[in-house]
């Protein structure tokens, strides 16, 4: 049941994580940068803005992305860690499907502005509205599609690679008290090579962390048939999920 009664909140974090993938890609104007590690490691403003230019000019020609994924969830409400995985798909602009091979079968498509989860097992869905409202919640949390918006709510540090190879490592934390309620902290790793994110992990002020890891990464490639159209049995019980505005801090 605590599988379950999570699974939902996940969603809300990996709607957040997605957010920021449109934040990296837009690039950034100015930004007040603090240490990721050390002072040794902060690289400053001009290090950072130089990042984000190329994680921009990296996710510019992507149209298609088909990933392996797994996610790490830590909870006071469960007694040991969900270790999940799967596969990712993403077609710009706007259609995302998580599909869960273990713990449990399960799909998650967001397409548009509607989210669909389906539990395969228990033969049941959920469809919920995520549009206007949902956005207006991300920018509330300090994760709308605006740099503006993040650099209002948050300070980036920036950690360098310690070697050839290594991982950029950006970290976001909350620099007000209504922000930095939801979250403790983002950290999002990025790839020294393409310039893309294949790491998140969302840490909340409850001692809860989520963590989710990119791998096999296919960029442009075609889909083996269309990922984003889901055809849900007869006998699925589909239920109303609450929408953006009941979701409204």
């Amino acid at each position: 049941m605590a599988y379950r009664s999570l699974r939902f909140l996940i969603m809300q974090r990996i709607l957040l994580i997605g957010s920021v993938l449109l934040v990296l890609a837009g690039g950034i104007v100015s930004a007040h940068a603090e240490p990721a590690e050390s002072p040794a490691a902060q690289g400053g403003v001009d290090r950072l803005q130089s990042l984000l230019d190329r994680v921009k000019a990296s996710q510019g020609p992507i149209r298609r992305l088909h990933a392996d994924f797994t996610e790490s969830k830590e909870s006071s409400l469960m007694l040991q860690p969900l270790h999940a995985a799967g596969q990712f798909y993403y077609q710009a602009p706007d259609k995302v499907r998580w599909e869960y091979d273990t713990p449990e079968p399960m799909t998650l498509l967001i397409r548009n502005d509607e989210m669909v989860t389906w539990y395969r097992d228990l033969h049941e869905a959920r469809r919920t509205t995520i549009g206007r409202q949902s956005q207006q919640i991300l920018k509330y949390l300090g994760m709308g599609s605006s740099v503006a918006d993040l650099l209002e709510y948050f300070d980036v540090g920036l950690g360098l690679p310690k070697q050839k190879g290594d991982p950029y490592r950006l970290v976001l934390t909350p620099r007000y008290k209504r922000v930095a309620k939801r979250i403790q902290k983002l950290s999002v790793w990025i790839d020294s090579q393409r310039y893309l994110p294949v790491r998140f992990l969302y840490e909340e002020p409850d001692g809860d962390r989520t963590e989710y890891r990119f791998t096999n990464l296919r960029i442009n490639q075609q889909f083996d048939g269309d990922p984003f159209e889901l055809h849900l049995p007869d006998d699925v019980k589909i239920q109303q999920g609450e929408d953006g505005a009941r979701l409204r801090p």
